[in-house]
């Protein structure tokens, strides 16, 4: 949708973006804000990006939401990173766990190559490898909270290569509908509101 107010536009968009391409001729001229919710990464992380981009469009990301690390490259590391733990000596129960994130201090042992593994891989099949890409813009990562919390829902931070990296995670699909990105919206934007009126 696009709403138009003093000659200055405001572009929302979800994953689709079925309109970008119609948009593009007509606001050429337009001061641009974008607001840029669930979309893949698309922009290879080695081109340059106009500075002005990270000022005017802004990815807001809800939870572990898969689509805004929908890549080949992170797909192809994700294969790895399971070849990897499939020839570890570990049980079905561990296993999980380890595509649950939820590491013991054997299993973190046990991890502890994964890196130089990911690197020695890559350097060998380099005809296989897909080009890293990444957002522009800001990135909010937003994490909607369990009822009963203290708020709501917080501010993730993130970690330098967060979106180069893909997991599995019970909510990765469920955190992608649009009705879930308005809930998490909802009680960010009520936390927001409250703290700055206290």
């Amino acid at each position: 949708c696009i709403a138009l107010m003093f000659f200055k536009a405001v572009v929302s968009t979800q994953s689709t973006g079925e309109n970008r391409d119609k948009l593009s001729g007509v606001l050429r001229n337009v001061d641009i804000s974008c607001y840029a919710y669930a979309p893949p990464p698309v922009f290879n992380i080695a081109g340059e990006r106009p500075a002005i981009w990270k000022e005017k469009i802004i990815t807001i990301v809800n939870g572990t939401d898969i689509i805004p690390r929908a890549s080949l490259a992170n797909a192809y590391t994700l294969l790895l990173q399971m070849q990897y733990v499939e020839k570890l000596e570990v049980s079905l129960w561990e296993r999980c766990s380890l595509i649950m994130e939820k590491k013991t201090d054997r299993l973190e042992l046990l991890m502890e190559g994964l890196d130089d593994y990911l690197e020695q891989t890559r350097s060998t099949r380099r005809d296989e490898v897909f080009s890293r890409l990444s957002h522009v813009g800001r990135v909010l990562w937003i994490k909607r909270l369990p009822r009963g919390s203290a708020k709501g829902a917080v501010l993730l931070k993130q970690s330098p290569g967060e979106w180069e990296r893909s997991f599995i995670d019970f909510r990765m699909l469920a955190d992608h509908w649009p009705h879930d990105y308005q809930k998490t919206l909802e009680r960010f934007i009520h936390d927001e509101s409250s703290e700055s009126a206290s």
